[in-house]
């Protein structure tokens, strides 16, 4: 039987037996596309389970993190009754890996979409994508509970400029792929005014990039997964995007809800790109966005100063005696 399990349907979790194929549907319609021998939860302790995680999207790292691993808690809750269930990714991310350790996955329940056995219960859950404008309801409550998981983190302040620069490692292949002109003169600059540069694509804990980040006043990074991951671990700062012309946050709902949830905890400043009708390229074919380093300087700097008069009235309240 061929079953279309859309964004639309009521069960958040669904579960087929002897899923010979699956695939993924984006545009008019946001759905899995599942061939199977029937409808049924586990009756049958013998045959493998698996919870299918990733769907269209997982090679772009914001995607994955926001469409997918946000369901890792249920995988968590169904490993609990089906212990021997593993959980099915197409590929192997190196994101994928800090995420499922930062929830507690064990990478041997870990498997590959091609190690998928013939007679199998497959779990597959409500399919969420980040560009769907009818989003369904259950992705702003997995985002809620995401958003309280990075909260149990608190740092004490002591990095006054952090600068993450886009990752070269694992980006997605397609339109959207750019790099920046001026990346390592601002490698250089945050160095040389006391700031530190945090490379992620060298990451090997989620939980240590969650603590750096909010531990920093300043947060320099890009408008993209930086901003939409990163973003969303600060608290109390100020960021710093540099903007390629996107407005993605005014277009998706998704995108808009993450956006408010960055700006209600910190203050997001943007400087943009310079106009080019003929953006250079790399020499992997990649375009190099132009961003004027003056316009990004003053900036930084105006903020650095914000940050220290803040600092100084804040100190000041402090010393003054009480009443």
């Amino acid at each position: 039987m061929n079953i279309s399990y859309s964004s639309e349907d009521t069960n958040f979790i669904r579960c087929f037996k002897n899923v010979s194929s699956y695939s993924y549907l984006e545009g008019d319609k946001y759905a899995w596309e599942i061939s199977c021998e029937d409808e049924q939860f586990p009756t049958d302790s013998q045959i493998p389970l698996y919870f299918i995680l990733d769907s269209a999207n997982n090679a772009a790292f914001s995607h994955w993190v926001y469409e997918s691993s946000t369901w890792l808690p249920k995988f968590q809750e169904i490993l609990l009754k089906y212990p021997s269930c593993f959980l099915v990714i197409d590929t192997f991310k190196s994101y994928k890996k800090l995420f499922t350790s930062f929830y507690g996955i064990p990478q041997e329940s870990i498997c590959f979409k091609s190690e998928i056995q013939p007679t199998n219960y497959c779990f597959f859950h409500l399919y969420t994508s980040l560009n769907d404008p009818n989003i369904p309801s259950i992705y702003f409550s997995n985002l809620a509970l995401y958003k309280d998981k990075l909260h149990t983190y608190s740092e004490i302040k002591d990095i006054p400029l952090l600068y993450l620069p886009r990752g070269e490692k694992e980006n997605f292949i397609g339109p959207n792929n750019r790099c920046y002109n001026i990346q390592e003169k601002l490698k250089q600059f945050v160095s040389e005014i006391g700031g530190t540069v945090y490379e992620t694509d060298s990451t090997r804990s989620l939980v240590d990039q969650i603590q750096i980040v909010k531990r920093s006043h300043i947060l320099l990074l890009d408008y993209g997964s930086n901003l939409w991951v990163n973003g969303l671990f600060a608290e109390n700062s100020f960021l710093l995007c540099l903007n390629i012309g996107w407005h993605q946050h005014e277009q998706l709902p998704s995108l808009e809800t993450i956006w408010n949830n960055i700006q209600r905890n910190n203050s997001i400043h943007q400087v943009f790109a310079q106009p080019c009708p003929d953006i250079p390229v790399n020499s992997d074919g990649v375009p190099i966005t132009q961003f004027d380093m003056t316009t990004v300087v003053k900036t930084l700097l105006s903020l650095k100063e914000t940050l220290y008069e803040k600092s100084t009235k804040k100190k000041e309240e402090i010393s003054q005696p009480q009443p």
